[in-house]
């Protein structure tokens, strides 16, 4: 948590997925970050959850978790944190690798991806918000101190072009010659046009002893006034500064002097009073140096700006009123209107600055998962396919089901992707097409005003520079956009922007290709695409022509003015698409799912039916109401259930008749055994008994003791049997195998010949008949031990283990052995190795394992010994 948020709020990586196209490849790379984090702790989760797996109880489960959610809950307490979902967010994820260890499916992965993605949106959203909050009160701290770089950056050229500009030497160094206000705004009209029309500028000539000789202003400032407002003297005259002062009623104005060359000769003092200008007229950013991403987002907000409660600067779409009217308790105001989040501060009385910002909608939170979901989908496919390159040097062998999600997800990602280059070239299209339509018209439009105002010159001389660039500063006013005309030679004319020019961002001539085409091959217009370093813009060129059709110059249009808003607009479209995009992808893997687990379902009801396919087994037909291939085959599938039931119950007849036929005569086999000698023994008795012999009592004696253990061996076959065919319904408890090992070894040990060992280390939880497992290993221990002769100093050993999610137990003796022919008979029920005994134990042995879900499996080596090993699944 920590990590994630302090690289959402502390980081000056832009991560606002409500704005992705403002993203660089710092975001990018966090976003990828955040991904490999989540990644490295879902793997530390899920091998805690596979090591712990087959020890985890349901009641152990719970309580685990419920400690670890008290000690989360307790951490994030002392942090500071009130964030339910920052609480208990590992506890979905626990879960779903638990289901994914216990059955690898495409479900659970897609739900673990869709909550981490999840998770990464609240972070996002929570804490990219607040850091927003924070950059937007900083942004409208700077915008109330009015903090105008361009003005401050300008003013010191302005200054250089008035020192160097002849004309005014005369009037500035005689004060004997008269100065008029024409004097100063002519002065205003040829140094402070383009980005100074923001402003009002206002001029004062001072003298040498500071008093006002002539002004713009209705009522002039004196020098001494100057410095009362500024509170700082003489400023120096190699450093040309503006200062930004407060009047009455919060009107700001920036305040500044043209110091002359010559000490005896008196300012020029410059005021600039704030107009409401709407913006659009993008130039200025080409003269700021720097890259602050906070001073980018400016451009997400609507802003407004007043001044002493009256509206005085209006920019976005958001319709602010002219007169604020809310009240505010300090100098800071946030609420919701118009779908908008509102941001005021200042001073109502004063300067007020407001930033609004859209309101995120259900769509734009949806969305947001989307990215996240499509980058987390896109990385953990490209960490799993790398990882199967590597660990089985190639791609493995896909099932149906998969084969049918990778092919819906590829035609579907296929189809997007096509879609969205189609989308975004239809985009560009439209844009370009738009843009040039708009260029074009707006270049006619100038041209017809231009044509009005000189088209009955027969020529353009140089000194009407002046009346040019006031007439073309008029009208980048009205229309919003730069203009500058070159004589017919290519050498700059007039220009509403002296500025880009004397900053050398533009030649000063005619661009070579514009004049290729307009003055040597006679096009009407052309528009074309340039540059100013990293920032490109279209320029539209065209002929200025008199009313006699002469060529009085060429009119070019710059479109860098709108060019920033045009590129936002085109980025808002191609944000758009790839909102579409994202969310088409996340249904694409969705509906993959779904179609492969509505295709396969009936595959999946085939195989679980093959699966429990037995000659004992119910063999129950499949349900499946489609009339498509699958369904016949579902249909193929219960025929022969049918045909094999009909065939299971004709061989389990015949297996039963069978079965009772050599069960009769394994038990005739059994008790012909002691009748013979009983019959024997009585004719031999009847035949020489005398009761008058001295003898008679002792040799009766003989003869009943003799009778009764051939009964006795006659009672235990029959209760051997009746054991065997009556098999004890199994009550199956949750226990510890060990426990039941142990008891069964116990009565071994002291065993004068034989030594019993078990080494059994570590839990085997299993659900099982405790009664049926103790006869189990009684039997095996006992078989042990009578398969060790009696030369041998016998050995048998008892180990446990858990093995792959079973419960391992395994009895190994140093006996003979089984023979090769025997092996295949072991398990039979009527059986035996052994000159006594029925050989029903190891029969009876297998089918209490398999009656508890277990299995009985041997190793043996003639004349070296024999290990039976027994396997039960561990409890879960």
């Amino acid at each position: 948590n920590g990590v994630l948020i302090g690289i959402v709020n502390d980081s000056s990586v832009d991560l606002d997925l409500y704005h992705v196209q403002s993203f660089d490849r710092y975001s990018w790379l966090a976003l990828a970050g955040m991904g490999t984090l989540l990644g490295a702790w879902t793997l530390f989760a899920h091998t805690g959850v596979r090591r712990h797996a087959a020890t985890i109880t349901f009641r152990r489960t719970g309580v685990g978790l419920l400690l670890l959610i008290t000690v989360h809950l307790v951490v994030l307490h002392l942090a500071g944190v009130r964030d339910t979902v920052l609480m208990v967010w590992p506890l979905p994820p626990v879960v779903l690798l638990a289901a994914l260890d216990r059955r690898p499916r495409m479900a659970p992965g897609l739900l673990l991806l869709a909550v981490l993605a999840a998770y990464t949106a609240h972070v996002l959203d929570r804490y990219a918000q607040k850091r927003e909050e924070r950059d937007r009160l900083v942004l409208a701290e700077r915008t109330v101190a009015f903090d105008d770089p361009v003005v401050e950056l300008l003013f010191r050229d302005v200054v250089d072009a008035i020192h160097d500009d002849g004309r005014w030497s005369a009037l500035w160094k005689d004060e004997t010659l008269p100065c008029t206000p024409t004097d100063l705004d002519q002065l205003r009209q040829e140094h402070f046009t383009g980005y100074w029309e923001r402003y009002d500028v206002r001029l004062t000539l001072l003298g040498r002893d500071l008093r006002p000789r002539c002004t713009t202003a209705g009522e002039a400032l004196d020098w001494t006034a100057f410095a009362e407002l500024t509170g700082n003297g003489m400023p120096e005259r190699d450093r040309p500064v503006l200062r930004t002062e407060r009047q009455g009623g919060g009107d700001l104005l920036f305040l500044g002097a043209v110091l002359p060359r010559n000490a005896e000769v008196g300012p020029i003092v410059v005021e600039l009073r704030s107009r409401l200008m709407p913006e659009g007229l993008g130039f200025p950013d080409l003269l700021l140096a720097g890259d602050r991403p906070i001073d980018r987002r400016l451009e997400r907000y609507a802003r407004a700006r007043y001044e002493a409660g009256e509206l005085s600067g209006l920019t976005g779409p958001y319709p602010y009123p002219l007169e604020w009217a809310r009240a505010m308790d300090g100098p800071e105001l946030r609420f919701r209107e118009g779908a908008y989040d509102h941001l005021a501060y200042g001073d109502p009385a004063g300067t007020l600055v407001v930033l609004g910002l859209p309101v995120p909608s259900l769509l734009d939170r949806l969305t947001t998962f989307s990215y996240l979901f499509t980058c987390y989908a896109l990385l953990a496919g490209l960490v799993l396919g790398l990882r199967e390159l590597v660990v089985h040097r190639g791609f493995p062998q896909l099932g149906l089901g998969m084969k049918l999600r990778v092919g819906i997800l590829l035609f579907a990602a296929i189809g997007l992707v096509l879609f969205a280059i189609g989308a975004r070239r239809l985009a560009g299209g439209q844009y370009e097409a738009r843009s040039r339509e708009l260029l074009e018209e707006r270049t006619r439009s100038v041209l017809v005003e231009l044509q009005q105002k000189v088209g009955g010159e027969p020529r353009l001389a140089t000194d009407l520079g002046p009346y040019l660039d006031h007439l073309l500063v008029k009208l980048s006013n009205v229309f919003f956009t730069d203009l500058s005309l070159f004589a017919t030679d290519g050498e700059l004319l007039a220009t509403s922007r002296e500025q880009v020019y004397t900053a050398g961002l533009l030649g000063r001539w005619m661009d070579p290709g514009a004049f290729r085409r307009l003055h040597l091959k006679g096009a009407s217009a052309y528009v074309q695409e340039e540059r100013i370093g990293a920032a490109a813009f279209r320029t539209s060129y065209a002929p200025l022509r008199n009313d006699q059709g002469d060529v009085l110059a060429y009119l070019a249009l710059p479109y860098f003015a709108r060019q920033a808003e045009l590129e936002q607009e085109r980025a808002g479209l191609i944000v758009a698409i790839v909102n579409l995009f994202a969310v088409l992808f996340v249904l694409s893997v969705v509906a993959a799912a779904f179609i492969a687990n509505w295709t396969t379902r009936p595959l999946r009801l085939l195989e679980q039916g093959l699966e429990r396919i037995a000659l004992g087994g119910t063999n129950e037909p499949i349900r499946y109401q489609g009339q498509d291939e699958l369904g016949h085959l579902v249909e193929v599938y219960n025929r022969k259930v049918a045909e094999l039931r009909a065939s299971a119950d004709r061989l389990a007849a015949s297996e039963r008749e069978s079965a009772w036929r050599e069960m009769a005569r394994q038990v005739a086999h059994e008790i012909k055994n002691p009748l013979t000698p009983m019959k024997l023994g009585l004719q031999h008795f009847e035949r020489t008994w005398d009761p008058d012999a001295p003898d008679a009592g002792p040799r009766l004696q003989r003869f009943t003791a003799g009778m009764v253990q051939q009964i006795d061996a006659l009672s235990t076959i029959a209760s051997e049997f009746s054991s065997f065919a009556q098999m004890p319904r199994a009550q199956a408890t949750d226990l510890d195998l060990r426990e039941v090992v142990r008891a069964a070894v116990d009565v071994y040990h002291g065993h004068p010949q034989v030594r019993f060992t078990a080494e059994l280390p570590e839990p085997l939880p299993v659900h099982a008949d405790r009664e049926h497992l103790l006869r189990v290993f009684n039997n095996l221990l006992l078989n042990a031990l009578q398969a060790i002769p009696e030369e041998r100093e016998g050995l048998v050993e008892v180990h446990g283990r858990v093995q792959e999610g079973r419960a391992v137990v395994s009895v190994t003796d140093n006996g003979t052995g089984i023979s090769e022919a025997d092996r295949e008979r072991i398990f039979r029920p009527n059986f035996t190795t052994k000159g006594s005994g029925t050989g029903l134990g190891l029969a009876m042995v297998k089918r209490l394992v398999e009656n508890a879900g277990g299995s009985v499996h041997y190793e043996t080596e003639e004349g070296m010994g024999t290990t039976f090993r027994v396997e039960l699944p561990l409890r879960r």
